[in-house]
């Protein structure tokens, strides 16, 4: 597997989500549009993606190939918490939607390792 290329389409990735989040955010920080009230499923869904990304970034450029496993880990801490979420009788939508980000990205990060 092409780590450096790996790395550049997870980048690749982090712009595409970061431009949604800052459409969904109108560019105003997570504290300010969580002061205003003006948080959504949909920003915290972005927001999940953009953390399980990073990490996976973050993981690879400081391990290489070795950071896979660290991933791995990662999803299945994300995967957890999903299931812990949905099991719930009332689980909180927005936590929901972030973790649900998160596992997506995780999705996307696997496809990207078959290639």
């Amino acid at each position: 597997m092409d780590i450096a290329r790996l790395i550049e389409r997870i980048q690749q990735k982090i712009a595409e989500v970061e431009s949604l989040y800052q459409r969904q955010s109108g560019g105003a920080s997570m504290c300010q549009v969580q002061r205003d009230g003006r948080v959504t499923g949909g920003l915290k869904y972005e927001e999940g993606r953009m953390v399980a990304l990073h990490f996976a970034r973050r993981a690879l450029q400081q391990r290489g190939e070795a950071g896979l496993a660290d991933i791995d880990e990662e999803e299945q801490t994300w995967l957890k918490a999903l299931a812990d979420l949905q099991a719930k009788p009332s689980p909180p939508m927005l936590w929901l939607a972030y973790r649900q980000g998160g596992v997506d990205a995780f999705h996307w990060l696997r496809e990207q390792f078959g290639e």
